[in-house]
């Protein structure tokens, strides 16, 4: 991937996690592909995203992240996917009943630098760069694996 971000004049300097995506509904729990069948589902803006639910029988549709708690509590949508943390630093498990624990895609993010900034900087400020990104992406890893157990327990 960083040979793709030189050329778009990026410099990658880590691959943080943002976990596994999780399902929640407000109807019934999801313990077969089938029981996706009928439910509108908010996903991410992504054509992919949505057919990927549409592939599953659902309907996937767009929901600003900043009106998914609304629309989950108003029934404008039966459930969404995203990650433990987005589940619980969003409170959506207040307006949904059913969580199910289906890995079933990954957030990952790619920590990044323009390219040509890096390269005006000073060697030993551009060592310092990279030996901070190493280590914040390593702390971000322990973070993020340390993080779901808790939040289970909501």
């Amino acid at each position: 991937m960083d040979d793709y971000l030189l050329e778009a004049g990026l410099r990658g300097l880590g691959f943080w996690d943002g976990g596994f995506k999780q399902l929640t509904t407000s109807t019934h729990a999801i313990e077969s592909i089938e029981d996706l069948s009928g439910l509108t589902m908010r996903v991410s803006q992504s054509p992919l995203l949505m057919s990927q639910f549409q592939s599953w029988g659902a309907t996937g549709v767009s929901v600003d992240f900043s009106e998914l708690y609304t629309s989950l509590q108003q029934g404008t949508v039966d459930g969404q996917e995203n990650p433990l943390s987005n589940i619980v630093s969003q409170n959506l498990y207040e307006a949904q009943s059913f969580l199910t624990y289906s890995d079933h895609g990954y957030m990952g993010y790619v920590l990044m630098i323009s390219d040509s900034f890096y390269q005006d900087l000073p060697g030993d400020l551009q060592v310092i760069i990279e030996e901070v990104a190493d280590e914040t992406t390593e702390w971000q890893f322990q973070q993020s694996l340390a993080s779901d157990a808790p939040m289970l327990k909501r």
